[in-house]
């Protein structure tokens, strides 16, 4: 299948392919996922964006994902009242 493709665009092709075997490290997206998907999803948007626009513009990408889902984690945190009794009440565990 390689032959039929025209000698002018083989040279593009291996050069994706040597750069996104540079860009993506298999361990390091592994380790990711010990913080769970967020950050890996953040990182596969960020190479995409490197990949499909320029450098700069897919790390912008990665950054604004970043900043909202810090945002988002900051509004959405849980949050529990325990009542301390007053002195002189009874209380039962």
């Amino acid at each position: 299948m390689a032959s039929a493709r025209p000698t002018s665009a083989k040279p593009p092709i291996v050069s994706l392919r040597y750069t996104g075997d540079k860009l993506v490290n298999v361990p390091n997206v592994k380790r990711l996922l010990r913080y769970g998907g967020a950050p890996v999803v953040i990182y596969a948007a960020t190479v995409i964006g490197i990949i499909a626009t320029d450098l700069l513009k897919g790390i912008l990408i990665g950054i604004a994902l970043s900043f909202v889902k810090v945002i988002y984690a900051r509004t959405h945190f849980g949050m529990r009242l325990d009542t301390i009794p007053m002195a002189g009440e009874l209380t039962s565990i």
